[in-house]
């Protein structure tokens, strides 16, 4: 299940506008929280800073649409979880790729 809320920072000339996304049930290698700090929205669309974990661990600005914050917040897990897997060997993916079947 994911959670959503939203909430303002900075004094009213420059508020911005933050939205805050955590995870529940996830597998134990993703942080507890990813931030998605909004820098601009404009019409449909909105540009969002991403930190995981509550800190700058890692931290990327893109252009989404509003419509597809939540798919993105669902592939960013799956690339990810991907990006691990290619730091392994073959071996520890083939033992990665078998506990997350058995996950499912």
């Amino acid at each position: 299940m994911i959670q959503a809320r939203s909430s303002w920072s900075g004094d009213q000339e420059s508020r911005q506008p933050t939205v805050a996304l955590q995870i529940h049930n996830k597998p134990v290698e993703f942080a507890n929280k990813i931030w998605l700090h909004v820098i601009a929205a404009r019409e449909k669309n909105v540009c969002v800073r991403i930190r995981k974990g509550g800190g700058s661990l890692d931290e990327r600005e893109l252009l989404m649409p509003l419509l597809f914050l939540k798919q993105f917040f669902l592939r960013a897990i799956l690339l990810e979880e991907r990006d691990v897997s290619a730091d392994k060997t073959s071996e520890q993916r083939a033992l990665l790729v078998e506990s997350r079947r058995n996950r499912l």
